[in-house]
């Protein structure tokens, strides 16, 4: 188990697919970063997987909210 890492706590099994999931980039990567234990190419990773999440759950939500949108009613005046 590495300590330098907020996941260590967990099994090092879990640890590599905690990693990939979006939450990882509220609080394990940003203190990896600041930390100073990602660096160069390892932060741009981590970085570019944390805009990878954003763009997806951004474009899930437009097309919830878009099929949502066509099934609203509105009732009154």
């Amino acid at each position: 188990m590495r300590p330098d890492r907020p996941l260590s706590l967990l099994p090092d099994a879990w640890q590599t697919a905690l990693l990939l999931q979006p939450l990882a980039g509220v609080m394990d990567i940003p203190a990896r970063i600041y930390f100073g234990q990602l660096g160069g190419a390892q932060m741009l990773a981590g970085l570019g997987l944390q805009f990878f999440w954003i763009a997806l759950l951004l474009a899930f939500g437009h097309v919830a909210m878009g099929r949502t949108m066509r099934r609203l009613e509105v009732q009154g005046g």
